[in-house]
């Protein structure tokens, strides 16, 4: 899944006993001939076929936990601009955002219904190298946190491939936009501006919320597209 804080251990003890390890980003064990890329799957029962009433009432939300600085601090930036309620561990409460308590697995699709656009990480891609050891270059920074390096003035940092949480399948699945940093290997399962909305920098955005937040018929095309798209990749499926 990406969040062990040794990769290359964590991996290497699975690889001992397992015929078959399964990731949800395309950089470790790349080529390994036991390891296979998947995009993380979602529970269809939680979240297919929930009732999405337009227009919906709400700008923007973000579900996920503040364990990460770079995150929250990216977070209080944007919040300051658009109407952002944020979901999560109480960790929140110390940042300058507008916590709305803790969501469970089951609340995720209902509460992201009632919103325009959800976000994805609003820190920047985690690099490849991250939980390596000695290959993080610049060590344990502000920005290395959760065994995830998001340094990008480190010389040898590489955007990790193809590295999702189960966020962007529950939020597709949700039938809601989803605004996401872009990571390499996307544009393999994804097209930009048709089952999702992926940026390169804050700046953009700011650029797609403004857009988004405003064009309703191109907003829910988008969110249909993307529904429609992860159900290809369900638990049962996948």
């Amino acid at each position: 899944y990406g969040d062990a804080y040794n990769h290359a251990k964590h991996q290497s003890d699975i690889l001992q006993y397992a015929d078959r390890i399964y990731l949800t980003n395309d950089s470790h064990l790349k080529n390994h001939p036991k390891a296979k890329f998947i995009l993380c799957p979602y529970d269809d029962v939680v979240f297919n076929n929930q009732h999405v009433e337009l227009p919906r009432s709400k700008d923007v939300v973000f579900i996920g936990n503040a364990y990460n600085d770079l995150r929250a601090k990216a977070m209080e930036r944007l919040a300051s601009k658009f109407s952002i309620d944020v979901y999560g561990s109480p960790a929140w409460k110390k940042y300058k955002v507008n916590y709305k308590g803790y969501a469970d697995y089951k609340a995720y699709s209902k509460i992201l219904g009632q919103y325009k656009i959800a976000l994805g990480d609003t820190a920047i891609p985690p690099c490849m190298y991250s939980g390596l050891g000695s290959y993080c270059v610049l060590g344990k920074t502000v920005e290395y946190q959760k065994g995830l390096c998001r340094n990008d003035k480190c010389p040898e940092n590489k955007p990790m491939e193809a590295y999702f949480s189960n966020r962007l399948a529950n939020t597709l699945a949700s039938q809601t936009l989803h605004c996401v940093y872009y990571v390499p290997g996307m544009e393999s399962l994804f097209n930009n501006d048709k089952h999702l909305v992926w940026v390169d920098s804050e700046k953009d955005m700011e650029e797609a919320l403004s857009l988004y937040l405003y064009d309703e018929e191109k907003r829910e095309e988008i969110a249909q597209a993307g529904a429609q798209l992860i159900q290809e990749f369900t638990f049962d499926k996948v």
